[in-house]
């Protein structure tokens, strides 16, 4: 089933996107089943995305660029490992407020 619901929002992502798969690998991201994928769209631009499939949440992280030149694979890298899941499988019962505009 994880790998049917990552090849799903896979699709979704491509088809919401207007992008064209380039690469795709199926890893890991704190234990739980993770794709990185790699698309272009016909103007150039450039779309990273990590799917993670953690318990019943699919989180979906993102890094978009105009153009291949300007995309650094060290930036996405960052982003990507920047990002971990607390392991509850519940949603708070109340959200941190946001702050207020100055």
């Amino acid at each position: 089933v994880p790998e049917r619901t990552l090849d799903m929002a896979r699709d979704e992502a491509l088809s919401r996107t207007q992008t064209s798969l380039v690469t795709e690998a199926r890893s890991t991201s704190g234990g739980f089943p993770a794709r990185d994928i790699l698309a272009h769209n016909v103007g150039g631009g450039v779309m990273d995305t990590r799917l993670v499939l953690a318990g019943e949440r699919l989180y979906m992280l993102t890094a978009v660029f105009p153009s291949a030149a300007v995309r650094r694979e060290q930036d996405v890298t960052r982003f990507f490992n920047s990002f971990g899941t607390s392991g509850s499988r519940s949603i708070p019962e109340r959200m941190p407020a946001a702050p207020a505009p100055e």
